[in-house]
């Protein structure tokens, strides 16, 4: 089904917790906004509507709050806590220039900050630090079902690798290559 409905740029969805409604980014009037798509109604709700352009939508735990990129006009990028109810956002990690990210909990995110090389960053919300876990990694990073670990791609080495980050212990572990040089990467909920 296609949800969209729309011939621009729609891309990164998100399965909100119980399934039932997903976020995506969509173009809408030469840029892109976070919309809500309710599964059984099959409606959409807009959910931003800002001068920039945001993307990466996701869920923050159980609540009506999501995070996403805000890619401003004048090239500021930054990560965003967005209200599903109002709009309204607020920037939740300032001074980094984040492309992806993935959260451990309601106050703990790991990102994908932009750089030469870019990082794998440990963002600890509650008492507003920021610490590099690893360089040199690709966009895909997921919470492991079953596990207290993170994943991610490495491509400090020709052949990339898929690794999990534990977050209580500071541990990486190798969990296997990739396939060539992607480096896309979905968990199945079985893990």
């Amino acid at each position: 089904v296609n949800i969209s409905e729309n011939r621009g740029y729609d891309n990164q969805p998100f399965f909100m917790r119980g399934g039932r409604e997903i976020l995506f980014t969509s173009t809408r009037n030469g840029q892109t906004d976070i919309v809500k798509y309710n599964i059984r109604r099959k409606s959409k709700t807009w959910l931003t509507e800002t001068e920039g352009s945001e993307y990466s939508p996701t869920q923050i735990g159980n609540s009506q709050n999501f995070s996403a990129i805000l890619l401003e006009k004048n090239g500021t990028q930054l990560l965003y806590n967005y209200s599903m109810r109002t709009g309204e956002g607020e920037v939740l990690v300032p001074g980094l220039k984040i492309g992806y990210h993935a959260w451990i909990d309601r106050h703990r995110l790991i990102s994908f900050v932009l750089g030469d090389p870019p990082s794998l960053t440990l963002s600890n919300l509650k008492e507003k630090t920021n610490r590099i876990v690893d360089d040199t990694i690709g966009r895909s990073l997921h919470a492991v079902p079953g596990r207290k670990a993170m994943s991610y791609v490495s491509k400090k080495e020709n052949q990339w690798t898929i690794n999990a980050y534990n977050p209580e212990t500071g541990q990486i572990n190798n969990l296997t290559r990739t396939l060539g040089k992607s480096e896309d990467v979905a968990w199945t909920p079985s893990g």
